[in-house]
């Protein structure tokens, strides 16, 4: 994912970014596929992820290094 759009505006190293409501299309059409994305960006690289689905209730997470689980696995 790039992070070319991100805006820094603290000192930090580390940025967050959401996106609160991907796939706005699939919504206005009832489709059950829709996700919350957040995202921990470290020295503008990608550090870790969550995409949540509410629709079927599933939490995908992945860090840098340590792989990818859904709902905890």
């Amino acid at each position: 994912m790039a992070n070319d759009g991100l805006k820094k505006e603290t000192a930090s190293d580390f940025i967050w970014s959401i996106d609160p409501l991907d796939s706005t299309t699939n919504i206005v059409h009832h489709a059950t596929i829709c996700c919350v994305y957040l995202n921990l960006y470290h020295d503008k690289r990608q550090y870790t992820g969550f995409c949540y689905n509410p629709m079927s209730k599933e939490l995908f997470y992945a860090q840098e290094g340590k792989g990818a689980c859904r709902n905890g696995q």
